[in-house]
């Protein structure tokens, strides 16, 4: 089984940098293990973008909620939210050498998330941040 690293950056994008922007300077910063997370727009361009940082740092690269995505660009992980759709669907889509991520807001989350076809679990924010709006307090743990 692979070995993650401790440290996960969620992309980001900013008015003055790029999501591709900030997983270079994370790369370079010493982070091993990027989550593209783009929303609202598609995510296929950065994801190949993402792809070639990542390769050229020896970082492992998941995808935020698009398997086929990450599977088009070989990425070695995805993540899929409470929305987006099951674990075990994620899984039959990316097979079974990928990471693949569900979240977990609270210990009542639904069993698809923690179901066997799940790598890896988030639990959610520690801390709201300021820019997301969520109806599950921080506390939920």
């Amino acid at each position: 089984m692979m070995q993650l690293e401790r440290l996960l950056y969620i992309s980001q994008q900013t008015p003055n940098a790029s999501h591709a922007d900030n997983i270079l300077a994370a790369c370079e910063a010493g982070c091993r293990w990027i989550q593209l997370r783009v929303k609202n727009e598609d995510a296929t361009d950065t994801a190949y973008q993402a792809m070639e940082i990542c390769k050229s740092y020896g970082a492992v690269l998941t995808i935020n909620d698009h398997p086929s995505i990450a599977k088009a660009v070989g990425a070695q992980g995805v993540h899929v939210g409470l929305q987006d759709m099951p674990v075990a669907e994620a899984r039959t889509i990316v097979g079974p050498d990928v990471i693949v991520g569900g979240t977990a807001n609270t210990l009542k989350t639904p069993s698809p998330m923690r179901q066997p076809a799940r790598t890896i679990l988030a639990t959610g924010h520690c801390a709201l941040p300021q820019r997301k709006k969520s109806s599950v307090p921080s506390s939920a743990w």
